[in-house]
């Protein structure tokens, strides 16, 4: 049986659910030991609390707004340790070997969301490139200088975590595991139907949808789309959920 400590987000959308994936999918003879969220540990592999407050309160802050930093001491065996999203300190990992995986690229947040330049995130990567390799922090594209190998979800992710300085030798992708349905038999329908499915309609790109499906529309009256989403224009109740669009849009 192999134990693999197995560390990743909790709450935080897509992230937590494809960790509770992986956790509630082991494959035969594996043994998923999960670490909790911030300041909790595992069986055998307790969390540096004090580490990780002042990594995230002093360090976190001065370098890029990322996922926050795990910090934990390996006091038992483990055959892998899979870190998913997160950059992590870990002590005791000596020859253990590390994956790491991310579904795209912090990149993506950074430009497409803060609207940062190239020339800003550039710096910015530079800087937490030489801190992560100074305190010893491992992260899926920043520092994988300790990494026995690293992964994203695709093609596209893997291509940018490269142009930002991953080491495309370690940099593998694997894609998402859910079964693809065969091809449906369209022919005779005299509509067709897009469904769009997304929690945060702007964020998951639901304008660029709406704007396409109109060009298209007018071209083809024969489509149609259905939006499965909260309404765009009601603002969110939760006053910490941040609109990434003008009211006016």
């Amino acid at each position: 049986m192999s134990r693999v400590l197995l560390v990743g987000p909790r709450g935080h959308g897509g992230e937590e659910v494809y960790v509770r994936a992986i956790l509630e999918n082991a494959p035969p003879g594996v043994e998923y030991v999960p670490a909790g969220s911030f300041h909790e540990g595992a069986p055998g592999a307790p969390c540096r609390r004090f580490e990780e407050v002042l990594l995230n309160r002093i360090v976190h802050p001065a370098l890029i707004p990322d996922m926050g930093f795990r910090a934990l001491a390996l006091r038992e065996r483990f055959d892998l340790v899979h870190v998913h999203a997160h950059p992590v300190r870990l002590s005791g990992l000596n020859a253990t070997p590390l994956v790491m995986s991310e579904g795209s690229s912090s990149a993506v947040y950074l430009q497409d969301y803060l609207g940062w330049s190239d020339e800003r995130l550039e710096r910015a990567y530079a800087r937490a490139r030489r801190v992560y390799r100074a305190l010893g922090i491992h992260d899926r594209l920043l520092n994988l200088d300790r990494v026995s190998r690293a992964y994203v979800f695709s093609r596209w992710a893997r291509d940018l975590n490269i142009r930002w300085g991953a080491d495309p030798s370690k940099i593998d992708v694997v894609y998402p595991g859910f079964p693809t349905p065969p091809a449906v038999d369209r022919s005779g329908r005299s509509v067709f139907t897009f469904l769009f499915v997304g929690t945060d309609f702007e964020r998951k790109g639901g304008f660029e949808v709406v704007a396409a499906f109109a060009e298209l529309a007018g071209r083809r009256p024969e489509a149609r789309l259905t939006l499965v989403c909260p309404e765009p224009a009601e603002a969110n109740p939760d006053r910490a959920v941040h609109s990434w669009v003008a009211p006016a849009q």
